[in-house]
């Protein structure tokens, strides 16, 4: 930036200290395809955590007894793999919400 405006402030130009470099064949294909070498999609962080915000809890009842019995069990719906990983980034264990029987 100080290049930019160096004719602006009546200073030397500067010359630049490093040398472009080829991207690698992955760099590349990471750009092009927007996914990562795993085959995961490449997100901002905004758009990742919206993506693990869309896991649902669902709960289970009968719709001949609502209202005599007490709920039934709550099920955490299955997360895709991209949930599952963003999960696993942010180190938050998917555990079932009742014992296993």
């Amino acid at each position: 930036m100080k290049q930019t405006f160096a004719a602006l402030l009546n200073l030397p130009a500067i010359a630049p200290t490093f040398a472009a470099s080829d991207a690698s064949a992955t760099a590349l294909a990471m750009r092009t395809l927007r996914r990562t070498v795993d085959g995961m999609p490449i997100l901002a962080w905004r758009d990742l955590v919206a993506n693990i915000g869309t896991l649902t809890i669902n709960k289970v009842a009968l719709p001949l007894i609502i209202g005599l019995l007490p709920p039934g069990p709550s099920h955490l719906a299955c997360p895709t793999p991209l949930q599952s990983f963003g999960f696993k980034l942010l180190d938050v264990p998917l555990r079932p919400l009742w014992p296993s029987r």
